[in-house]
């Protein structure tokens, strides 16, 4: 006769690790899609020296520039401020300043992928979905915990050494501390992937200049953003 196991004691999960996703509806994923579309058609891609063959291509200059402020993507932005609010809200978290460091599009053709790599000089990075059939290659999240894989209980927990695959479908946008490693799968149709990323770094932690050039992110209650400087 099996006898019930009846716990005395209990397990807190401390330190979870919040990864934001929304997914822009209706008119407001149509002027987006009208709106990033349009910056496709005038940007050239290539790819990444040095990051070894089969790489997806990026924009020029993509952690030098902002394709988001240069082609005015004022739908775009205010999409993506919403999100950052409610995922600070989620987190509890005051809302400070911030920037959208770079921004850039990656364009992921038949037998292109992204290696697994970090943002850690930023705050959040971030994906927005542009041209996808929901079967050109996920984004895969590396267990932040990987670093302890070598302890038992951690090792007990499962998924540690392991990857989770994000959502994939036009309009969804997704964000994560930027220290958490990602990579993207093989892209084996013939659809090219087209996808906004992007850094954000928050005033208290702005690199260099960049503490000048920080966006106030509502702090005031305003519906929009406004330059700080």
């Amino acid at each position: 006769m099996t006898t019930e196991w009846k716990p005395e004691g209990n397990i807190q999960p401390l330190w979870a690790t919040p990864i934001y996703q929304n997914i822009a509806k209706d008119e407001e994923f149509d002027i987006i899609q009208e709106e990033l579309l349009s910056v496709i058609s005038r940007l050239k891609f290539g790819e990444a020296k040095g990051w070894g063959p089969n790489s997806h291509s990026l924009s020029e200059k993509p952690f030098d520039s902002n394709c988001l402020y240069d082609n005015d993507c004022t739908n775009t932005l205010k999409f993506m401020h919403r999100c950052i609010m409610e995922y600070l809200r989620y987190l509890d978290a005051t809302p400070v300043p911030y920037i959208i460091s770079n921004a850039w599009i990656t364009k992921t053709t038949k037998g292109k992928f992204a290696y697994s790599h970090s943002h850690g000089f930023s705050d959040i990075s971030g994906v927005y979905y542009i041209n996808t059939n929901g079967e050109d290659g996920n984004l895969m999240l590396e267990n932040v915990h990987d670093a302890f894989a070598g302890n038992y209980i951690y090792n007990a927990i499962g998924r540690i050494g392991g990857r989770v695959p994000a959502p994939l479908c036009n309009g969804i946008l997704l964000m994560w501390p930027s220290n958490i490693r990602h990579q993207t799968q093989e892209n084996t149709t013939d659809n090219d992937r087209f996808s906004l990323s992007f850094n954000i770094n928050f005033n208290n932690f702005l690199p260099g200049n960049l503490a000048n050039e920080a966006w106030d992110c509502n702090v005031e209650g305003k519906d929009f953003y406004e330059k700080s400087f």
